[in-house]
């Protein structure tokens, strides 16, 4: 079995009882943060000939992420996870997701976004992994508690 890194991958689901849902374990994740356009300023009248720069709109990066999907065939919410990843990839509509560190603490992050760059692989005993980038649209929010 594939070793993951002790964080949840959820996707909120409205159908029935609106709450996040499992949708498998992270066993890699890159580029959790923000990027912030500066924007240059420098005009005649800049002291000394130094450039003058103003802050523009902040960015949250693109994450790429793989998720280990742990199918548990009783489960049957479980066995859809993948259509749902690929349902989310294909539609034109923002999703809400969020990371949820499983031990050491309750740190996570929420973001509304969209999956890009969907992939499956399978590794024999291993089970299947989906490797995708999702990139938010707004502010991330970082929170010390689920809600």
């Amino acid at each position: 079995m594939k070793k993951a890194i002790g964080l949840k991958f959820q996707r909120w689901e409205t159908t029935g009882t609106p709450a996040y849902e499992d949708i498998g374990e992270l066993t890699n994740i890159n580029g959790i943060g923000i990027e912030k356009a500066i924007l240059d300023a420098t005009h005649q009248g800049s002291a000394d000939g130094f450039t003058e720069v103003i802050t523009g709109l902040i960015t949250a990066k693109p994450m790429s992420i793989t998720v280990h999907l742990d199918f548990d065939l009783a489960n049957t919410a479980q066995t859809n996870n993948h259509d749902k990843l690929y349902a989310d990839s294909i539609t034109n509509g923002m999703q809400k997701y969020r990371i949820l560190l499983v031990a050491g603490g309750p740190n996570v992050v929420f973001t509304t976004a969209e999956i890009t760059d969907l992939s499956f692989d399978t590794n024999l005993g291993e089970g299947v992994d989906a490797t995708f980038t999702l990139t938010p649209s707004g502010k991330p929010v970082w929170a010390s508690t689920p809600a």
